[in-house]
């Protein structure tokens, strides 16, 4: 059974680079735009893991990672947020909270797939 990754960012271009990536390392991958299209998502998917950026129009990141964590049959699903906010203020605040990994755009591809790896418990 291939890991199955959900990833909710705004930019097109992101989806594309981390879909085709992580399909080529065997990893089952859904993408969505917008938070809610996520929310909306997220249980008949049932990914193993979750990619999500923060800065997004309607429902941000945050809000996103704070619903999953409510809903039981989500707040079990490890995040990781993808995202341009590199203050060092924002990264303590999304740990704080309890995102289970932060990494900065631009992306570093070989650096990201290790650290779903990681978070997977696989290949590492």
């Amino acid at each position: 059974m291939n890991n199955k990754i959900m990833i909710i960012d705004d930019e097109a271009d992101t989806l594309v680079l981390l879909k085709r990536f992580l399909e080529e390392r065997g990893f089952e991958v859904q993408c969505f735009r917008t938070g809610k299209e996520g929310l909306d998502e997220v249980k008949n998917f049932n990914p193993h893991l979750i990619l999500l950026d923060w800065r997004m129009p309607e429902i941000d990141g945050m809000e996103v990672f704070g619903r999953l964590r409510l809903d039981q049959e989500t707040a079990h699903i490890p995040v990781m947020f993808i995202t341009a906010r590199t203050m060092m203020g924002d990264i303590e605040k999304a740990m704080e909270i309890g995102v289970d990994d932060y990494i900065c755009k631009p992306l570093e591809l070989e650096t990201l797939l290790h650290r779903i790896r990681k978070l997977l418990k696989v290949g590492v």
